[in-house]
């Protein structure tokens, strides 16, 4: 699962970008999803949250959507954390195309990705978060907070993340 958007995109996680290429070109994978956000203003998030993001900046970071192209991908808009909170019911397509482990790259470690991490475990799928491959908008003070929370339960690098070069920061 990948959820990268421009919007979120600053200068200290933008690194995340160049380790999810190489995740993509190194790791194949049987099945992608490829997950967008949006917020309008009469949205909880604005209400809540103070959080606005327009549907035309609910996009893929252009390179990500490049590599992505030719793979077998399902594109998602999201309005909640989780990938999984959607119209249709994305537990359902990955266990009825096989899927029992699902990685999940991209931003925010501390809300979108624990979110989705949450959901793909708690609907019974093997779930891991790929450390160099997921940041925070917030800073890395809330990155290195929801990963904690996540390796407490063995949620993150069970996987491919030995086998790559990625950059740290």
């Amino acid at each position: 699962m990948v959820d990268i958007q421009p919007v979120f995109l600053n200068k200290s996680n933008r690194y995340i970008l160049k380790n999810i290429e190489r995740l993509l070109r190194v790791g194949e994978y049987d099945f992608y999803i490829n997950a967008t956000f949006w917020a309008g203003k009469d949205s909880i998030w604005k209400k809540q949250t103070g959080w606005v993001v327009p549907k035309e900046e609910a996009e893929t970071e252009v390179g990500i959507l490049k590599l992505l192209k030719g793979k077998n991908v399902m594109h998602v808009t999201k309005h909640t954390k989780s990938v999984f909170n959607q119209h249709e019911d994305i537990g359902k397509v990955l266990k009825r195309k096989g899927i029992k482990e699902i990685h999940i790259v991209g931003l925010d470690t501390n809300d979108c990705v624990l979110g989705t991490t949450y959901d793909s475990f708690d609907r019974g799928f093997f779930t891991y978060v790929i450390e160099e491959c997921v940041q925070s908008s917030d800073g890395n003070d809330m990155h290195k907070s929801a990963l904690k929370i996540m390796r407490n339960v063995n949620l993150t690098n069970n996987s491919v993340a030995e086998k790559i070069k990625f950059i740290n920061i």
